[in-house]
């Protein structure tokens, strides 16, 4: 894409929280992106390391990169869904996308995602994909879908595909989301649910209820893998947050989605009560893994064969 074609602002936003050691690789990544017309919001949780400080530092000294940059800190810690959502208030660009302070976007990635939208002539989100990293710093170029998820990308690329491929595996790394900003009044004038530690499936469930989301298969940012991932220190809770989301939703779609909702949240629970040590599930835990392998395998196959249906 040609410079001619920046013609809207980007915002990136940054919900920052105890990453002093990653957030200046992560902010050095937004400055490369080559997209011209960028917008850079930072909000420090309250971490109770230097994390503030360096991203004020780090702004200081790249502030001509961008057209705003505004980094301001919660009083107190807000959790991730109420942070996302201040910086949303704080963002004026026409599109948006969200980055972990530990993340980092590879270059290209947002005209990439943005050129997807206007080819389509879509107002709503698309996700790209996403290399790996950790706490050393090597970048695994695999895809982290693949890695991570063992997702089938063919089926996250196809328009009838994709509902089907997100509900079945829940395969969405963190920082790959960019979405236009009409999107927000779409639905219901709030991306974020502040109550949830994983407010990402209920986003990404209400994106897909609406047919709201699309998949290019780009390399737009890294995941940084590390213990402290929010679903690794709260795995438990996030199993059940996870279930929860599948049931209240089931509802906001066609009826053979709603049955793979009613599915996968049924398997959840499953799953949790294993985990809890309780062997009178092993059994059904075993039958449902195998369904699941062979609903998960003839909706991969429909998809490859019947892509646009």
């Amino acid at each position: 894409m040609t410079r001619a074609d920046d013609t809207e602002l980007v915002s990136v936003l940054v919900p920052a929280f105890n990453h002093e050691r990653h957030i200046v690789a992560c902010l050095d990544s937004v400055a490369a992106e080559t997209w011209s017309r960028l917008e850079l919001v930072v909000i420090d949780d309250a971490s109770t390391d230097g994390t503030y400080a360096v991203a004020k530092e780090w702004a200081q000294s790249h502030g001509d990169r961008f057209e705003r940059v505004v980094v301001l800190r919660n009083e107190v810690n807000a959790g991730v869904g109420a942070t996302l959502n201040r910086l949303l208030r704080e963002a004026r660009g026409c599109y948006i996308t969200t980055l972990a302070s530990d993340d980092l976007l590879v270059p290209g990635g947002i005209p990439a995602r943005i050129e997807h939208l206007r080819t389509t002539g879509s107002r709503g989100a698309v996700i790209g994909d996403c290399w790996l990293t950790d706490d050393t710093g090597l970048v695994r170029r695999d895809s982290a879908y693949v890695v991570l998820h063992g997702a089938r990308k063919h089926a996250l690329a196809a328009p009838a595909g994709i509902r089907r491929e997100v509900i079945l595996n829940w395969s969405v790394p963190g920082p790959v989301l960019l979405f236009h900003r009409d999107l927000i009044e779409r639905i219901g004038g709030h991306m974020y649910d502040e109550t949830l530690i994983a407010e990402d499936r209920d986003l990404y469930l209400r994106l897909l209820a609406l047919d709201a989301l699309r998949f290019v298969d780009l390399p737009v940012a890294v995941y940084r893998l590390h213990g402290s991932n929010t679903g690794a220190v709260h795995f438990h809770h996030v199993r059940r947050e996870l279930e929860e989301a599948d049931r209240r939703h089931r509802s906001s779609f066609p009826r053979g989605l709603a049955m793979m909702l009613g599915f996968v949240a049924a398997g959840r629970r499953i799953e949790y009560r294993v985990d809890q040590g309780s062997r009178a599930w092993k059994v059904p835990f075993t039958a449902y893994r195998v369904l699941r392998r062979a609903v998960y395998d003839a909706h991969s196959c429909w998809t490859r064969f019947r892509p646009t249906q």
